[in-house]
């Protein structure tokens, strides 16, 4: 019973952060496929509570990282064309597959590239199984490190490598939707076409150990590209993408999911609020 009172209270904190706000992004947040501001009501509280136990639908990738949702609604998209996130979606934003822009991001990641890859050359005897690779993995295996996992505080790793911490602390890091982490692809691996779980973020990726730069390739949308040693790339994972890396040794790169560009700083001190690290999650 605990954990539905919770439920409630953090539905109606939400609420009242968003009572008077005219903000066009938060009016136009989607939770699965309800209205956030629906959603949070008391119409929308006793429509999820409804769901929840006659329909028994449950967000299986939340699963992998021991989460239990009380509500699920799977998205029919084109995940190719337009975003097609599985739970925070927010239709007003500017959306396309791959962001080309020299920003500041890359050229902090970029700079940085060499004492990056150094710190984590100390660290990556602690590899360890990705929570998705069983669902989410044609062939191979998907290992990772996490220094932020998604809506939760930095994981005592970090503090092994200090000067990593520091860089990533100066960067807009969208937490309560995203993650920060050490990605590791052993060869002739396959991740399976798939949508990230929010368009509220940007991911970069930074080349960490590349080793055969024509053999590890990613698509987002409709077109592939290749990672590069200590080069970054920006896109938005909500649209449809996938990864295949054919080569024989294993492919590195550090995942670092930021602010969307289009949302504003009031937008983002909302969204950045504790509640939305634990609302529906049970």
């Amino acid at each position: 019973m605990k954990k539905y009172i919770k439920y409630i209270q953090d539905s109606r904190d939400i609420a009242r952060l968003l009572n008077g706000v005219e903000s066009e992004n938060l009016n136009n947040l989607f939770w699965y496929d309800l209205p956030l501001k629906y959603a949070v009501s008391w119409r929308g509280i006793f429509h999820i509570f409804n769901a929840h136990i006659f329909q028994r639908k449950r967000d299986a990738i939340a699963k992998n990282y021991d989460i239990n949702t009380i509500y699920y609604s799977h998205r029919e998209e084109d995940g190719i064309n337009h975003p097609n996130p599985s739970v925070w979606y927010c239709t007003s934003l500017n959306s396309k597959p791959w962001f080309d822009d020299n920003d500041e991001i890359t050229s902090i990641l970029e700079q940085n590239a060499e004492i990056i890859i150094s710190e984590y050359n100390k660290i990556d005897e602690y590899m360890k199984e990705h929570p998705d690779n069983v669902s989410l993995m044609g062939s191979g295996q998907w290992n990772g490190i996490f220094i932020f996992s998604t809506g939760r505080e930095k994981q005592a790793i970090a503090y092994l490598c200090p000067k990593t911490l520091s860089i990533l602390e100066k960067l807009p890091l969208c937490i309560n939707f995203g993650f920060v982490l050490f990605s590791e692809l052993v060869s002739d691996s396959h991740i399976l076409p798939h949508s990230g779980s929010s368009n509220l973020r940007l991911r970069y990726h930074l080349g960490v150990r590349i080793p055969e730069p024509e053999s590890a390739k990613i698509r987002v949308g409709n077109e592939w590209r290749f990672w590069h040693q200590g080069k970054a790339m920006a896109f938005d994972d909500s649209f449809e993408h996938e990864v295949l890396h054919q080569g024989e040794k294993s492919r590195v790169v550090l995942v670092i999911d930021v602010w969307h560009p289009s949302l504003s700083e009031e937008d983002i001190k909302i969204l950045s609020h504790p509640v939305f690290a634990t609302y529906g999650k049970l």
